[in-house]
């Protein structure tokens, strides 16, 4: 994806994109008293909790429960960046790639360097 960038604001931006954490907090449909009754939280690694409301959880039509869960699961994959390469890259090793990306990362600077922006 670095590789495809073609400006240093752009290639920051994908850099950051793609090694951010990622952090979500996100709710399901059902309330009680205005309160959502589902709460999941965590980063693009992993689930870091799972809160639902202590009164509902013990009594809850466990199919009830799942359909929250899921609606926050769904609201998590939206969130998430989605990353399209215009090449394929397939054919290149990660070290013929890894050097690929030094290189244009310099070319890059470069430009900057030189007072080009391509905004």
């Amino acid at each position: 994806m670095l590789l495809e960038t073609d400006s240093w604001d752009h290639y920051c931006q994908t850099q950051d994109e793609l090694f951010d954490v990622g952090k979500y907090r996100v709710q399901g449909q059902a309330t009680v008293n205005d309160e959502p009754v589902t709460t999941i939280s965590g980063d693009r690694q992993a689930i870091r909790s799972i809160r639902v409301w202590s009164q509902w959880w013990g009594c809850a039509d466990p199919s009830a429960l799942e359909a929250e869960i899921l609606t926050c699961a769904d609201q998590i994959r939206v969130m998430q960046p989605k990353f399209h390469a215009r090449r394929d890259w397939s054919r290149y090793s990660d070290k013929e790639l890894s050097d690929m990306k030094r290189q244009h990362r310099r070319e890059l600077l470069e430009l900057v360097g030189r007072g080009y922006r391509n905004d």
